[in-house]
């Protein structure tokens, strides 16, 4: 439903905007591409990091329980900063590409560490990582769209990625853990967060979109 004209601060009201022609942006597409890498180490995570700190380390379920609670608490701080942080920074695609490829790296040193120090350590920064990666996605998303009229279409499109990346994550991941072990779900993160990296470097925000 339209506004009323004294709500309105629209200089004139479409008719030709459709989803249809909101989905015929390419750059919306592969940032999805990026949000189903982002997911699938996302889960990969959150499935399995419970059952590699059990078996790794002398913790029980419940310390391992606890340690997971606190990670993921941290990371919603975390968010709220990085949040704060991308307002003031201009090149957001640049932040997302470093922020993906580091959490990479953290995520491979996650489920190959075994020293109780360290995992507490990377604990409080492996979160910032997974924070700042999706929060650059998503603020991204709106200049992907073909006009900012289509700004609700791309965020739409960035869930199907994301949603996807969910879907697969524990399944394939589970499948990766016993072939190859924890090592094996180690290097399929890193691997899926640097193609999501090189991804994410091949988007180019709609310049329509962009400047409004």
């Amino acid at each position: 439903k339209s506004p009323s004209p004294e709500e309105s601060f629209a200089d004139i009201e479409a008719e030709d905007a459709s989803v249809m022609d909101g989905l015929r942006s390419a750059p919306q597409w592969i940032l999805a591409g990026v949000g189903l890498c982002y997911t699938y180490c996302c889960f990969t995570f959150a499935n399995w990091i419970t059952s590699y700190w059990t078996e790794v380390t002398p913790w029980g379920a419940s310390a391992t329980a606890t340690w997971v609670g606190i990670l993921f608490l941290i990371e919603m701080i975390y968010t709220w900063i990085v949040g704060g942080i991308l307002d003031r920074v201009k090149n957001r695609k640049l932040v997302g590409i470093a922020g993906i490829v580091i959490y990479g790296v953290l995520g491979f040193a996650m489920f190959t560490m075994t020293n109780i120090l360290a995992i507490r350590v990377l604990t409080f920064t492996y979160t910032i990582f997974e924070a700042l990666a999706v929060t650059a996605v998503w603020a991204l998303s709106p200049d992907t769209a073909k006009d900012p009229r289509y700004a609700g279409v791309a965020l739409g499109v960035l869930n199907i990625g994301l949603n996807l990346g969910t879907l697969l994550s524990a399944p394939v991941s589970g499948a990766i853990q016993q072939a190859a072990g924890w090592g094996g779900v180690a290097v399929s993160f890193v691997a899926v967060a640097i193609a999501g990296g090189v991804l994410l470097a091949l988007v180019r925000p709609n310049a329509a979109a962009a400047t409004e």
